[in-house]
């Protein structure tokens, strides 16, 4: 029998808050920018370099929905989900590859920054929070994420 897995794990911070819209049929579908980064050190100059690499990332249904509600620019995030490729057309007709993380899974870790302030403490929210778990009726329909 002949398996496959496409998983990817990230945690990063959001780059922006979600962008939340609607299909035509009302689902709601939140797409997030992500950043992870990393540090090595250059072999030529022997000083330490920070890499950043940024994720789009689109959540479905009551996940959408919480994010929109939920998250804002800076706040550290847990991922979970499977790699989806594409492409568009620019205004110049040249095809753009594109990648994007459509997560199964999302929870927040660590204090909420305030309005502000960096890195500051809300009173509102510390700690972990979860998004609801993506349900069979949302995966019923991401054929017609794929459409719109």
């Amino acid at each position: 029998m002949t398996s496959s897995i496409n998983k990817v794990l990230i945690i990063g911070n959001l780059g922006r808050a979600p962008e939340l819209r609607y299909t035509p049929a009302g689902k709601a579908v939140a797409t997030l920018s992500v950043a992870t980064s990393s540090r090595r050190k250059n072999k030529q100059s022997g000083d330490w370099e920070d890499e950043t690499q940024w994720h789009r990332v689109t959540l479905l249904g009551d996940q959408a929905e919480w994010a929109g509600q939920k998250l804002d620019k800076g706040r550290t995030v847990y991922i979970e989900g499977g790699l989806r490729y594409g492409a568009f057309e620019n205004q110049q007709g040249v095809r753009i590859p594109t990648v994007e993380i459509l997560a199964s899974h999302i929870e927040t870790f660590g204090p909420k920054k305030s309005q502000g302030e960096e890195g500051g403490e809300s009173a509102q929210e510390h700690g972990r929070s979860q998004a609801p778990a993506m349900d069979d009726g949302t995966k019923e329909w991401i054929g017609e994420y794929d459409q719109a």
